[in-house]
């Protein structure tokens, strides 16, 4: 019986110890997942955390941005045509004077052609004066022999006139009134005849001197614009300002149209603030706003709201109310606050540390049920005091862990552990 049963153990023997190898794999493979799971994810004690939840809170409607100085007067330096650069009288950085000279350039080429068409401006000129000569010397020449004309033909009829009777009385031959009345007929059509050739030769000086004078007003039209674009090698600020981005070299060629520089008048500026078209319904014309320079406070408003949105932004103008900052420079930033006079209900989160550590708007979520944190992007604006508004990427009542993210390992994904205390 012993033996039989020994034989029974020799037979299982090789299963029993198939199966211990297989649940050693198991046991292995499950603690190695274990180990890669650990790995990949890390694991921190909750307790570790600071958390809060979403909720809906009361925000005053003051819309956080930054605004950039802009001169209300601005002048851009260039000049419209080629030219090379002979004396340059100032430097960037410098306050220019009205019509202080900046620069001269040089286009001898350019300066030729101009010589030329005055030249040729002094040509027509002279033509428009021979040609009214002309018309003045055809004008007393045709009218002295019209004038004769016309005394010969009252003559000739005058004495048609006196005749007629003597004519009809047989006192007068009918060969003498008829060669009266032959004459008479001649110089009729002699008259129309010179009227009209006289009056198509005039019309033609008239026309000539026409064109001529609108060829001499052209060229001056064309010397004027030559002559100012020649003044423009004569680079000058037309304003009192700060002369800013100049940097022109003896001898380098300036071509047309570049821009060389610009001149700002930072004596009377406004401020440029792009806002988020989130709070265009909550921007009010006349609001007040709070302009900050470091520890400095300055007092604004809000004269102007764009009409168009451009990449999800608004274009607002804050003027400075009382006290300006000193040394102002073109596109200088501040940070500003502008007041709608208003609140409302928004989505909220604690201003915690996650906040000043967190450069990249993402935040860790917490599964509770899952005990997980998740990494999401959101979107959050800092809306003053201790609060931040949440502007997308969250829902109410969502978990959150707003103690610093510095000591957390960079990772989408946190295993927590221990009791969470929300």
């Amino acid at each position: 019986m012993t033996d039989r049963k020994l034989t029974q153990l020799e037979r299982i023997y090789p299963h029993l110890r198939l199966l211990a190898r297989v649940g050693l794999l198991i046991s292995a493979g499950v603690l190695i997942a274990w180990m890669i799971w650990g790995t990949r994810y890390p694991s921190m004690q909750a307790s570790e955390f600071r958390f809060s939840a979403v909720q809906l809170q009361k925000f005053d409607s003051i819309i956080f941005a930054t605004a950039q100085v802009v001169p209300k007067q601005s002048i851009v330096l260039s000049t419209a045509i080629e030219g090379r650069a002979i004396r340059v009288f100032v430097e960037a950085g410098q306050v220019l004077s009205e019509n202080q000279i900046v620069a001269t350039l040089e286009n001898p080429q350019y300066a030729m052609q101009v010589l030329e068409q005055e030249t040729r401006l002094l040509q027509q000129t002279d033509n428009v004066l021979q040609a009214k000569l002309a018309l003045q010397a055809l004008d007393q020449e045709q009218l002295r022999e019209i004038k004769d004309l016309e005394l010969r033909l009252s003559n000739v009829s005058d004495d048609l006139a006196r005749n007629e009777e003597l004519f009809h009385a047989g006192v007068v031959s009918e060969s003498q009134y008829r060669k009266w009345e032959r004459e008479k007929l001649n110089l009729e059509q002699t008259l129309e005849a010179r009227s009209g050739n006289y009056a198509e030769q005039r019309r033609l000086l008239a026309r000539q001197i026409g064109d001529l004078e609108d060829s001499v007003s052209e060229i001056r039209d064309q010397i004027e614009l030559a002559g100012a674009a020649l003044e423009s090698l004569t680079i000058r600020s037309s304003i009192d300002g700060v002369l800013t981005s100049f940097s022109v070299e003896v001898g380098e060629v300036i071509s047309s149209g570049k821009e060389l520089g610009s001149v700002d008048n930072l004596e009377d500026v406004f401020l440029k603030s792009l806002v988020d078209e989130y709070f265009l319904p909550a921007l009010v014309e006349g609001s007040s706003v709070s302009i900050i320079e470091g520890e400095n406070l300055y007092q604004g408003v809000l004269t102007d709201i764009g009409k168009n949105i451009v990449e999800g932004a608004v274009e607002a103008r804050i003027e400075f109310v009382g006290l300006v900052p000193d040394g102002l420079a073109k596109g200088q930033s501040f940070s500003v606050r502008i007041n709608t006079g208003s609140s409302r209900e928004a989505l909220g989160l604690p201003k915690d540390d996650f906040y000043s550590t967190n450069q990249d708007q993402q935040v860790y979520v917490v599964n509770v049920e899952d005990r997980v944190a998740l990494l999401t992007n959101v979107s959050l604006r800092d809306a003053g005091g201790e609060q931040l508004e949440v502007l997308s990427g969250l829902q109410e009542g969502d978990l959150v862990i707003v103690s610093s993210y510095a000591e957390i390992q960079p990772s989408t994904k946190i295993r927590l552990r221990g009791e969470l205390n929300p």
